[in-house]
């Protein structure tokens, strides 16, 4: 075999090896999707879950994000936006709740905080915080 012909060789192999990557990483994706996918409904059951619902969903949407160029993008993006609705719906009254007692336990309103932040919804939070501060900060 010639240096050339080696050379040659190694370019194919490289570039088998970075499409194997490449599947693996696509494939990997789609089972963690669908697991994903599957779980959401039973997190959404009751508000003590709200938190791993929202870890839930950013892995959801990691897995979208690998999956853009695969058939079904547009059932991932309406899933995606069902799910986040459903769990911004949830969080309000959470956040309501805990805007209230915050007087007396900050850890309700840090978990709100940290949901939100995850959401990128920080400014849904600074609304409803300006909407519900005490009457002596107007």
């Amino acid at each position: 075999m010639t240096p050339l012909e080696t050379l040659e060789t190694l370019s194919t192999l490289h570039a088998l090896q970075q499409n194997l990557t490449i599947t693996k990483s696509i494939l990997h994706s789609v089972s963690t999707y669908d697991k994903t996918i599957s779980t959401i409904p039973s997190l959404l059951t009751s508000s003590q879950n709200l938190n791993h619902a929202v870890s839930a969903l950013i892995t959801l949407e990691k897995g979208a994000k690998a999956l853009s160029s695969m058939p079904g993008q547009s059932e991932r993006d309406e899933e995606i936006k069902t799910v986040r609705d459903k769990i911004l719906t949830l969080l309000k009254p959470e956040l309501l709740h805990a805007l209230k007692k915050m007087e007396s336990r900050l850890g309700p309103l840090q978990t709100c905080v940290s949901m939100y932040n995850s959401l990128d919804k920080m400014e849904s939070l600074m609304e409803e915080y300006v909407k519900n501060r005490p009457g002596s900060l107007h």
